[in-house]
């Protein structure tokens, strides 16, 4: 019984990744068929309100679906304010333009790493919209990532430094390097599948199980599907750039273009990372609110490959509760069980070292044992900060309570 309220606690922690209500009307408006989008539509408006400056309130987070908004709306022949149709229609006429560049600066990119021998896989992104989705220019694309062998790092930043590419400084230790074009599009190199230390991801794996995609005349290589949909769906999981839902959009959209999946795959490579968890939620979800044709035997089979008895899988969830970009109200839902709480707390004073390096981007025992030594002090200023940041919101809240009075 213990074990199932743990299991129930980390549940949980991880729903907290997923849309809430508003956002989730939002997609099935756009994931749905005709009548089903109509009714999510005005679902939609009844929790957002005007549509626009839902959107604008979102401070930029989903401008990037604006484009897939406004040819849903039309598809599924569903009414909107003329504001925000036109609004919808500028961010999708910008979209095509920008298409065009990221096809451009991908094919540049690969030409260059091809003539140093070396052939990447397309991440997410751009090779997920030409592969999946129905008109490819309306998935938006600020950036392309490119996955290599760790050997090939190197050859590939002198390559795209020989074709212009600025580097831009990212901390120290990580596997991964970033670049901006010159047309101010931004490039990742990725030597692993995920940035948080506690995901295994290799790129023996998914080059064994590759596909080639055809991008203006050049034969790309990306993931499988089920490689592609554990990448989308482990990298939202700690990842900020999830606020943006197109994740979701990317996700169900991988799982329609492939009837035949390889859900096997899908479950081992998902244990193998320490990810079998957070897919099942995700999975379930993206079943019951999305309509995705997941057999509910890969959702149980994955949450019973859950493995909390390795420690590393109850960090990795965790971390992704510390590293995503915001609260979520679903946090007030969790009941944890003295077990739980006492390995949270375990993780925010001692985490591993692996860790502690990846989050300050430090190398070195003394280094990391400095880290250590800090936590509990930036532990008790953080809590110290919020107390006073509370307390001064407090006289504000009650005089906007009396204004209305």
């Amino acid at each position: 019984m213990a074990r199932e309220r743990s299991l129930d606690w980390y549940e949980t922690q991880v729903r907290t990744i997923l849309p809430l209500r508003a956002e989730t009307a939002l997609l099935q408006a756009c994931l749905g068929t005709t009548q089903h989008a109509q009714d999510a539509w005005r679902d939609f408006l009844a929790h957002a309100g005007e549509p626009k400056a839902y959107f604008e309130a979102a401070n930029g987070a989903l401008k990037g679906l604006l484009p897939f908004v406004e040819s849903s709306l039309r598809r599924n022949e569903i009414e909107a304010s003329p504001a925000f149709l036109t609004h919808a229609r500028v961010a999708a006429v910008r979209e095509e333009l920008r298409d065009q560049i990221c096809r451009d600066v991908l094919c540049a990119t690969v030409d260059a790493l091809r003539g140093a021998g070396i052939r990447p896989l397309l991440l997410r992104g751009l090779g997920v919209a030409i592969a999946c989705y129905p008109v490819p220019r309306r998935r938006h694309n600020h950036g392309i990532d490119l996955m290599l062998d760790a050997n090939e790092i190197q050859p590939a930043v002198d390559a795209l430094v020989g074709i212009g590419c600025r580097p831009v400084l990212i901390r120290v230790g990580s596997s991964h390097r970033a670049f901006v074009h010159s047309t101010g599009l931004p490039i990742v190199l990725h030597a692993s599948l995920f940035e948080l230390p506690h995901l295994v991801g290799s790129i023996e794996a998914l080059r064994a199980r590759s596909v080639e995609v055809a991008i203006d005349g050049r034969s790309i290589a990306l993931p499988s599907s089920a490689h592609h949909l554990l990448h989308i769906c482990g990298h939202a999981s700690y990842s900020p750039s999830r606020r943006s839902l197109r994740w979701i959009c990317d996700a169900v959209q991988l799982i329609r273009s492939d009837p035949m999946l390889d859900w096997s795959l899908l479950i081992s490579a998902a244990t193998k990372a320490r990810l079998a968890l957070p897919m099942s939620v995700v999975l379930r979800y993206l079943r019951e609110q999305m309509h995705a044709d997941v057999p509910e035997t890969v959702i149980a089979r994955l949450r019973c490959e859950h493995r909390l008895s390795d420690p590393l899988v109850r960090e990795a969830i965790h971390a992704m509760r510390l590293e995503r970009a915001a609260v979520s109200v679903h946090d007030r839902r969790a009941r944890p069980d003295i077990a739980s709480l006492l390995s949270f707390l375990r993780f925010r004073l001692a985490p591993s070292r692996q860790y502690v390096a990846w989050k300050y981007g430090v190398v070195g025992a003394p280094a990391i044992a400095a880290c250590y030594a800090g936590r509990p002090i930036r532990f008790v200023l953080r809590r110290f900060a919020h107390v006073l940041r509370t307390r001064a919101r407090v006289p504000r809240d009650r005089a906007a309570v009396n204004a209305t009075r």
